[in-house]
């Protein structure tokens, strides 16, 4: 019983360690957020400045990684792909629900605006195909 433990120990130890010195040391990481199972390293944007910069100017964003933008009222958004150089899924939210899910949204088209169908009060960026993998759909509770 005391083996299992210590063997439980030094697999779950390392795992925890190497998660904290990839937030201390991470510039894109303010907070970690389980979705649908996921452990998910979240860089937080709350003002237009943020807003505008998002991931752009990046090569690449890690497969567990995301950005999310949070916004003072409800109101439809407009995005666009201004210097990004890959692909992503942007997750619409209203009030904590997901509301719609725009995925594989091409880098290609720097120019094209990406809009929500509806007001919401935050948006979620992921890696393309990463929605689809964590089996995120409209109506979804996310926050």
């Amino acid at each position: 019983m005391k083996s299992h433990r210590i063997l439980i120990a030094s697999i779950i130890l390392p795992i925890i360690g190497m998660i904290g010195l990839f937030i201390f040391f991470s510039p894109y990481t303010d907070h970690l957020m389980n979705i649908n199972g996921s452990l998910t390293f979240i860089q937080v944007r709350k003002d237009a400045p943020g807003w505008a910069k998002g991931l752009s100017g990046r090569k690449e964003i890690c497969n567990q990684c995301g950005m999310l933008f949070l916004f003072p009222e409800e109101e439809e958004q407009i995005f666009w792909m201004k210097d990004m150089q890959f692909d992503i899924d942007i997750i619409w939210v209203r009030k904590g629900k997901i509301v719609q899910i725009n995925h594989h949204v091409s880098h290609k088209t720097p120019l094209k605006k990406i809009k929500s169908m509806q007001p919401v009060d935050r948006v979620l960026e992921l890696p393309a195909g990463r929605a689809h993998f964590l089996g995120l759909r409209s109506g979804d509770e996310l926050f």
